[in-house]
């Protein structure tokens, strides 16, 4: 614009420029307009107070205003005007430098041109995927920090919160986190489908969130479970604080068990709780919901709609079991330490017929592992299946070094847990075994003692032979045997040996 409207003056005189000034000019208005564009880009950036986007902007102005002026001075330095007397006598030289300056002049508008228009368009992509990434990243914290389905914190924003909490916690208050689960969610989900599953989800989450309590906050730490973080007073007695939590988990648990709406579908469901106190002293935030995972772990091993209170002791049957799980799938891997027992099956004769193989884990620092106690633990654990699969084993290697008994099925347990009439039929068995409950305790009870004469009565209709298991006195063996009981088990006979054994008694 400057040398522009230099130009279309008109002179008694020629005008010229000084190559070095006009170079200095150029170089004045792009450098501080590029400069005045880059401080201004940061206004886009930056969203804070008003006072630092003014600051910028005034700062732009600044820069602006000396690439305006700076220019224009410099560029008058630049100029020369001679006279025309004077023109004729300059070289010609000067003349093509004249037209020089001129086409520099148009060259150098047109390059402001382009870097303007470019700068522009780099700016508004800047600025684009600028806010693009803002919303990604803002999208990204969201799913870092919380659940995707409720809202809620997870678990990562659960731990620091904890963390942050007992920071901040008053000297009169302790710390209380209240984990629940929902039971049989995943039989909800199979049968129903996770559309309602979801729904439960969302239900449950807006009633923690208007229940009338002290809650500090709520959080989702995995599928079907929910944090609560509270706060009680503390006391002089810690029961005191302990009381309070279990009378507000208790609280919590009536408002979430009342039966929920689920599209058309009206659904009722058993809540389990595992509360923690936490003490004046200082845990990390896993501790903390370690403690009320085991806690939740212990209600749940209790039944449904259980509250547990955590107690150390906890910590210690957790660490335990955990200990003898692995070394019991150590010892099922290596075939180390567990061995068949045979308890002798013998006719109405005390003539032995067979025998039940009994598993029993001789432990090299425990000593013998009670089937109590490890039994159930393989059931729990899935490692009840490589457990079978080495019962099994063990059996058939006995039966090919007997070279006798053949193969037969026996129901055990009968009349309890899973051993039902239904299987009689769907699986061919060849001798029913009544249950150690109904026989032990038989002649304390006369329905106890109308069910073993019922159960005799039945295999025998249905072709059937029967054990009867835990005979221990000669009054048990003679009134099975006045029912026509086929075979006999228990310690009157003996108590389960080793097959080495076993095999040389009844030689």
């Amino acid at each position: 614009m400057h040398y522009l409207g230099m130009e279309a003056m008109e002179l008694n005189a020629e005008l010229l420029y000084s190559p070095y000034w006009f170079a200095t000019s150029i170089v004045i208005a792009v450098a501080l307009g590029i400069l005045a564009m880059s401080t201004y880009s940061r206004s886009n950036i930056i969203r804070g107070a008003k006072s630092e986007l003014r600051k910028i902007q005034f700062v732009t102005a600044l820069i602006i205003a000396a690439a305006i002026s700076g220019m224009h001075y410099v560029a008058m330095l630049a100029a020369r005007f001679y006279a025309n007397e004077t023109v004729s006598s300059l070289a010609t030289g000067t003349q093509h430098q004249h037209l020089w300056l001129i086409y520099a002049i148009v060259i150098a508008v047109a390059l402001i041109a382009l870097i303007s228009w470019v700068s522009s368009v780099i700016d508004r992509r800047f600025q684009h995927n600028y806010r693009a990434i803002r919303q990604s990243d803002k999208r990204i914290r969201e799913l870092a920090f919380n659940d995707a389905l409720t809202g809620l914190p997870n678990r990562r924003s659960l731990l620091d919160y904890l963390s942050q909490q007992q920071q901040e916690i008053p000297e009169d208050e302790h710390l209380v986190l209240f984990l629940l689960d929902i039971d049989k969610f995943k039989v909800l989900n199979n049968t129903l489908g996770p559309t309602l599953g979801d729904l439960l989800l969302q239900s449950v989450t807006h009633r923690l969130e208007r229940v009338n309590l002290n809650v500090h906050m709520v959080a989702r730490p995995s599928s079907n479970e929910f944090a609560v973080v509270a706060r009680v007073q503390k006391s002089n007695n810690p029961v005191q604080a302990q009381s309070h939590a279990l009378s507000m988990a208790k609280t919590l648990q009536q408002e979430l068990q009342a039966p929920y709406s689920l599209k058309d579908y009206r659904h009722q469901c058993s809540m389990s709780f595992g509360v923690t106190v936490v003490d004046s002293f200082k845990k990390s935030s896993e501790d903390i919901i370690v403690q009320a995972a085991l806690a939740l772990a212990e209600a749940k091993r209790n039944g449904m709609g259980e509250i547990r209170l955590y107690h150390p002791e906890m910590a210690d049957a957790i660490e335990k079991r955990v200990k003898l799980e692995a070394e019991l799938r150590q010892a099922i891997e290596t075939r180390d330490g567990l061995e068949l027992y045979l308890q002798p099956q013998l006719d109405i004769n005390r003539q032995v017929i067979g025998a039940e193989a009994l598993i029993r884990w001789h432990h090299s620092e425990r000593g013998m592992v009670s089937p109590a106690e490890f039994i159930p633990l393989a059931e729990e654990t899935g490692l009840i299946i490589g457990l079978g699969d080495l019962i099994n084993e063990q059996a058939c290697q006995i039966i090919r070094q007997w070279q006798q008994l053949g193969i037969q099925f026996a129901l055990d347990d009968f009349g309890t847990g899973y051993s039902s009439l239904s299987y009689l039929m769907k699986l061919p068995f060849n001798v029913l075994k009544i249950d150690v409950s109904f026989v032990r305790d038989m002649f304390q009870s006369k329905q106890k003692e109308a069910i073993v004469q019922t159960i005799v009565q039945m295999a025998h209709n249905l072709g059937l032979k029967v054990v009867a298991e835990d005979v221990e006195t000669e009054k048990h063996f003679d009134y099975l045997s006045s029912l026509g009981c086929d075979y006999f088990q228990g310690y009157l006979f003996s108590k389960p040996v080793a097959e080495p054994e076993f095999r040389q008694q009844n030689q």
